[in-house]
């Protein structure tokens, strides 16, 4: 088992004990079963949203792009009872993420497409992104459209944090980006 936080424990369908707090996903060729550094530092950064950013406003929708196994969307599903939107472009990730929702008794809320960010039709409280940041960088811009509150976009990722400081010029459509050989990039999108 992964623990998160101190009241959450991510853990294999065979060692479920049905507590509330468990989030049952069953490793397989999705990515995300906890264990990774990016998912586990996702998972928490997901709990420190919560306590911070909810007591300001409600958290009712979620957009989890690269959904893989469904972790991330189920996480949040229990952390903010909110409608959670999972997205991927590769079927049997999705089909993977079905699977370990039925996992998850009493979980309904959330939608696993499989579709890609340019493709989806609403707007989000909140968007989660545990993938690569080239498709991060990428795709920026589509994610800002994809917030409700377009005045709060913040980029946060725990794996880059220390390595990876982005801005982006609204006006210009430019992403700078400085890394830690201090080197510095733009691109267009």
């Amino acid at each position: 088992p992964v623990s998160v936080g101190s009241n959450y424990k991510i853990i294999a369908p065979w060692d479920s004990t049905g507590s509330n707090n468990e989030i049952i996903i069953n490793p397989s060729i999705a990515f995300g079963t906890g264990h990774h550094e990016t998912t586990s530092s996702c998972l928490e950064l997901l709990l420190k949203i919560k306590y911070i950013f909810s007591l300001e406003k409600k958290i009712d929708s979620i957009l989890d792009i690269g959904t893989g196994s469904g972790i991330l969307s189920i996480f949040s599903l229990k952390v903010f009872k909110s409608q959670i939107t999972g997205i991927d472009n590769d079927y049997d990730a999705i089909e993977q993420a079905k699977k370990n929702l039925k996992l998850n008794t009493n979980l309904s809320n959330i939608d696993f497409q499989l579709n890609e960010l340019n493709n989806t039709k609403n707007t989000y409280d909140l968007i989660i992104a545990n993938i690569s940041i080239e498709y991060l960088l990428l795709n920026i811009y589509k994610m800002y459209e994809k917030l409700i509150d377009c005045d709060t976009f913040n980029y946060i990722d725990d794996y880059y944090w220390d390595s990876i400081k982005i801005e982006y010029d609204w006006e210009s459509n430019k992403i700078s980006y400085d890394d830690s050989d201090n080197s510095s990039s733009d691109s267009e999108t």
